[in-house]
C-alpha cells in the first residue's frame, strides 16, 4: 500500500464512515450533567472498572499515576465505536478511514488553534511513541545525539537508547515553578553534536504550554484529551515538502499499526467531541485550583504552579525535610501510585508527579492522605 500523496486523491467509491451523519461541529449525546456524573464516581468503581491506573495501587490503594481522566468517554466516541462493533471492522485498516481522520484531524486543528494543514500531509500512527521512534531513525542523521529538555515524559528517556542514540539532557530553568526552556544550552547541546530535538506541547511533567513554534515533525492523538490511550492512534503531522518525500520513501510500514477502534475514536473525538471536552476542560480547571487550595491547607512547604495544560501537577517537595524521595514515601505510606520525581531525568529529584483527573472528592482524600503521610 502506498503512502498517500501529497496532492488531491482519486475519488473512489463512497464508503460509510461512522457518525459521518452528524454536522462535523456538532456534539449530540453530552450527558446534561457530567459534572454531577463524575463527583459521585468512586473509588469502588473505579476499582471495578480495572484499568492499570486503578490496578496497580492493590486493592485499597489510589490511582495518580498513569496519565489517564477518570472520566469516562464521549457518548459520540461510544456510539461510534459500537457502529464499529456492529460492523466487525476489525481488520487491517483500511485507506478511506485512513483519509478520514486525515481530514477531521486537520479540520479540528484549523477549528481549535487556527492551523491550517493539508490532509494529505496527516498519517496515522498508533501513538506517538511510534512517531518518536519513526523521528529518531528516518529524521535525525544516524548515529546523532537526541536533545531532550528535562524533566521529561519517561518514554522520552527510553526510546532513543533502544534506537542506539545518546541522550543530550537540558535541564529547563526554573523560577518559583514557572519552566521555561533554557535555549542557550539546547544551542550548546546542537552545537555537541545533537541533530533532534524532543519538544512536548503541553509539556509532561511540568504543565507548561508554549507560545506556537513551527515544527518539522509533530505527533499528535485524541488519546489524553478524550481518554482514548489504549485504542492505539494517533497522527503525525509533516509540514515540508522534504518531509514528506521522505515519508514516502518510507513505504506503508511508516504509518502501520493504527487500530480502526482507535482511529474511529479519534474521528468522532476530533468531529463530535468538544462539548465534552470543553466540559471536562472545565472540571479540570476547577480541580487544579481546587488541589492549590488543598495543598495551601494541608501542605503549604510543597511548591506547586497550577499547570497551563495537561491534568497532570509537578508537585516539588524540596522544601521539607524528608526521609526519602517525596514519591516514594506518598506510594510506600499513602499507597497512593505518584511517579517520583527522578523517573523523569535531570531536575526531577525532590518532586513527583500526580494525577488530578479524578473526581474531585477523591481528589481531596488522597490529598489528605499524602499530607499525613509528608507531615510526619
Amino acid at each position: 500500500m502506498a503512502a498517500r500523496e501529497g496532492a488531491s486523491r482519486p475519488a473512489g467509491p463512497a464508503r460509510p464512515v461512522y457518525l459521518a451523519e452528524i454536522n462535523p461541529v456538532e456534539d449530540k449525546g453530552v450527558p446534561g450533567n457530567l459534572r454531577q456524573a463524575i463527583d459521585t464516581t468512586t473509588v469502588a468503581m473505579l476499582r471495578a472498572r480495572g484499568s492499570f491506573k486503578w490496578a496497580a495501587p492493590g486493592p485499597d490503594g489510589f490511582g495518580a499515576a498513569v496519565a489517564e481522566m477518570d472520566f469516562g468517554a464521549a457518548p459520540p466516541i461510544l456510539d461510534a465505536l459500537a457502529g464499529l462493533s456492529a460492523d466487525a471492522n476489525f481488520g487491517y485498516l483500511p485507506p478511506f478511514l485512513a483519509d478520514e481522520l486525515a481530514v477531521a484531524c486537520a479540520e479540528f486543528e484549523q477549528r481549535r488553534y487556527g492551523w491550517q494543514v493539508d490532509p494529505a500531509l496527516i498519517h496515522p500512527v498508533p501513538d506517538v511513541i511510534k512517531a518518536l521512534e519513526i523521528a529518531i531513525t528516518h529524521f535525525s542523521r544516524p548515529g546523532s545525539p537526541v536533545i531532550l529538555p528535562t524533566p521529561a515524559y519517561m518514554p522520552f528517556l527510553a526510546v532513543p537508547g533502544f534506537l542506539g542514540r545518546e541522550i543530550i539532557q537540558v535541564q529547563m530553568r526554573g523560577d518559583a515553578g514557572f519552566f521555561t526552556l533554557d535555549l542557550d544550552a539546547i544551542s550548546g547541546a546542537f552545537r555537541a553534536g545533537g541533530h533532534l530535538l524532543i519538544f512536548c506541547n503541553p509539556y509532561n511533567p511540568l504543565g507548561r504550554v508554549f507560545t506556537a513554534a513551527s515544527h518539522t515533525l509533530t505527533a499528535t492523538s485524541a488519546s489524553k484529551a478524550w481518554n482514548l490511550p489504549g485504542l492505539k492512534c494517533a497522527q503525525v503531522i509533516l509540514t515540508n515538502e522534504p518531509d514528506r518525500q521522505r515519508w514516502e520513501e518510507m513505504g506503508f510500514f511508516a504509518s502501520h499499526g493504527a487500530s480502526n477502534p482507535g482511529v474511529v475514536a479519534n474521528i468522532a473525538a476530533y468531529r463530535h467531541g468538544e462539548a465534552w471536552l470543553d466540559e471536562v476542560l472545565a472540571y479540570l480547571d476547577d480541580s487544579r485550583r481546587l488541589l492549590g487550595g488543598l495543598l495551601s491547607r494541608h501542605l503549604p512547604q510543597v511548591r506547586y504552579r497550577p499547570p497551563d495544560g495537561t491534568y497532570l501537577a509537578w508537585l516539588d517537595c524540596t522544601a521539607m525535610d524528608l526521609p526519602d524521595s517525596p514519591g516514594a514515601l506518598v506510594i510506600d505510606r499513602a499507597h497512593i501510585t505518584v511517579v517520583d520525581g527522578p523517573a523523569f531525568g535531570t531536575g526531577g529529584a525532590g518532586a513527583f508527579r500526580f494525577n488530578f483527573a479524578t473526581p474531585q472528592p477523591i481528589l481531596t482524600k488522597m490529598i489528605e492522605h499524602i499530607a499525613a503521610v509528608l507531615n510526619t
